[in-house]
């Protein structure tokens, strides 16, 4: 069975041994390719699926390597106990976490977000009747979990505001994410992956997982109960507690340059729709690289997740094509009505109109950071082929 091949920009930061996150030694073959670079063949192995952990030899310190590519599945059994359940990705390659001691660091978001909740004024009721709330009572009840005990992530959010409170400032990334959670009621949070063996799947617990409480000393460890739904990777080690209720200490995200996954849920009918603005403000605080927002639901149940840059950007750029072509769609669609006024070939190439056309677009093209000339030659090859659209109506 061959190898798997780390990429030869990553090789030549590594020594001579590996270990995968089980902490088994495995032994490195060096190979060369066509163009004579050196690569490293990584034999394959049960444990093979996720992190690794480089020594670094004579710096005494290690580095984590993460896979480019990720698969998240939400199982068949809580869709089957929470139809509506929506579960919203964004990966973030090589994110830049700044802690509240650093002079990057702003907690501006956050603040405006808790002076709402204390403006709105709910209480403990009247949190719980919020509909993205009341969605997750639901649901921990569909599952057999009790929802005052351990509420989702957001209604505990929202209790430690109901009294005028604020939250502890912790780094850059958690705090976006509780703003978030905070202004939308759904469940925000942040995972380093590399802190994941192989797949990430939310499902019911087996009993046999293993979960390292955030902030607790180090061997702490607790067993999810069976049927409790966790987040669990391919070593069976679970990254929350009931749902979304509490996180891992293993995946937690602290200050330095991370790759993060950002998650955002929801559990109520018509969610789906808060989620995705949800993901949309993420990327817009993030910026680039983070990719396209996914969205998994009943009808897609497992994604692939890059951490490539390259991958997100153009994940990035189809989205883009698929709404120039969706408007694009709509001014075809305008165009077919347009030849339906006009009764001779004059009235159609109306070369007033297109220079008009013409003018207006690449004054326009600068204020969207489009150059002038490529705007220009665009529409004049759109122009023309939409000509002999309407022209074919005469014919």
């Amino acid at each position: 069975m061959p190898g798997r091949r780390v990429p030869s920009s990553t090789a030549r930061r590594i020594p001579s041994r590996i270990w995968p996150a089980s902490g088994r030694r495995v032994a490195l073959r060096s190979s060369v390719n066509a163009s004579c670079q050196d690569n490293w063949t990584v034999p394959p192995g049960p444990k093979w699926c996720g992190r690794v952990i480089l020594a670094l030899g004579g710096m005494g310190g290690m580095s984590i390597f993460t896979p480019p590519v990720r698969t998240v599945t939400v199982a068949d059994a809580v869709f089957t106990a929470v139809p509506q359940y929506v579960l919203g990705l964004l990966a973030r390659p090589a994110v830049p976490v700044s802690s509240p001691s650093s002079p990057a660091y702003a907690d501006a978001r956050l603040r405006a977000a808790e002076d709402r909740v204390h403006a709105r004024g709910s209480d403990r009721a009247g949190i719980a009747a919020l509909p993205p709330v009341a969605g997750w009572r639901a649901a921990h009840r569909a599952v057999g979990g009790d929802p005052v005990r351990h509420p989702c992530a957001a209604e505990a959010l929202l209790r430690r505001h109901a009294g005028g409170g604020r939250l502890p400032r912790i780094n850059s990334a958690v705090d976006l994410a509780n703003a978030l959670s905070l202004e939308s009621g759904l469940p925000v949070a942040s995972m380093a992956v590399a802190g994941l063996d192989g797949e990430l799947t939310v499902r019911p617990a087996t009993g046999t997982e293993v979960f390292h409480p955030l902030g607790s000393p180090a061997g702490t460890v607790e067993a999810p109960a069976p049927g409790e739904v966790v987040y669990a990777d391919a070593a069976g080690t679970a990254h929350s507690r009931h749902w979304n209720w509490r996180q891992g200490d293993t995946v937690r995200t602290v200050p330095g340059t991370h790759d993060l996954l950002f998650t955002v849920e929801c559990a109520h009918a018509g969610g789906r729709a808060e989620v995705s603005a949800a993901l949309a403000e993420l990327r817009t605080e993030l910026g680039p690289p983070a990719g396209e927002p996914l969205l998994l639901d009943a009808e897609r149940r497992s994604a692939p997740v890059s951490f490539d840059p390259l991958d997100c950007l153009r994940g990035r750029i189809d989205a883009l094509d698929d709404r120039i072509l969706a408007l694009l769609g709509e001014r075809v669609a305008v165009v077919r009505e347009v030849a339906r006024y006009k009764s001779d070939e004059s009235a159609v190439r109306a070369p007033a109109r297109v220079e008009q056309v013409v003018r207006r677009v690449t004054a326009l093209a600068d204020r969207h950071g489009v150059p002038a000339g490529l705007a220009e030659r665009l529409y004049r090859l759109l122009i023309e082929e939409l000509t002999e659209l309407e022209l074919s109506h005469l014919r």
